[in-house]
């Protein structure tokens, strides 16, 4: 009897992948989003439209889990953007989950993960939402402790969005890596 036991514990633990810890908690993220869709202004008609824009997400467990928690990690994001030159506020939060061998990035089953971005034009601030899910690459030392992190979007969506008066939609590419707080941007922290 104790061998089966003994032999069952063993099997489910070969088996079974470990509970890895939350890797993403506390960890910075600058990304950039290259947008390319279609402006539309009432007078003006419809033109092309593009642009690149580097954000910053801080990243923490979310408390309680946002999605469920018993399969996946959940996290909450605060988005910092540049609203005019070397001025950053956090314009959205949002919530993301991760499968627990960590190498998927998934929201909202109806939206994904997303957010806005500051588009500074004209002497106003216009946003554009950016919605996506993305594949994502976790490194662990031997200890399981945090390397690296970094993600690529699968695909990703502008529904909607404003800049210089005209109104914004088309497809996103949005990819992130890991960042040392001390590499950000001045002022991102005292905000």
């Amino acid at each position: 009897m104790l061998r089966r036991l003994v032999a069952s514990l063993l099997c489910l633990a070969l088996f079974v992948p470990s509970v890895a810890a939350q890797h993403l908690d506390g960890q910075w993220f600058k990304v950039s989003v290259k947008a390319k869709g279609l402006a539309s202004d009432p007078e003006l008609g419809t033109s092309k439209a593009k642009g690149k824009f580097t954000v910053y997400l801080f990243v923490q467990s979310a408390d309680p889990p946002v999605f469920g928690g018993v399969s996946s990690f959940d996290y909450d994001f605060d988005v910092y953007s540049e609203v005019s030159d070397g001025v950053w506020q956090v314009v959205s939060s949002g919530s993301f989950s991760t499968p627990l061998d960590e190498k998927a990035m998934y929201g909202d089953p109806d939206q994904g993960i997303a957010f806005d971005v500051a588009v500074p034009a004209l002497g106003e601030v216009d946003t554009i939402s950016v919605h996506f899910t993305a594949s994502l690459k976790v490194k662990t030392d031997k200890e399981d402790a945090l390397k690296s992190a970094s993600f690529k979007s699968l695909g990703g969506l502008i529904p909607s969005g404003t800049s210089a008066g005209e109104d914004v939609i088309g497809g996103a590419t949005v990819s992130g890596k890991t960042i040392d707080p001390s590499k950000l941007p001045a002022g991102i922290i005292e905000s």
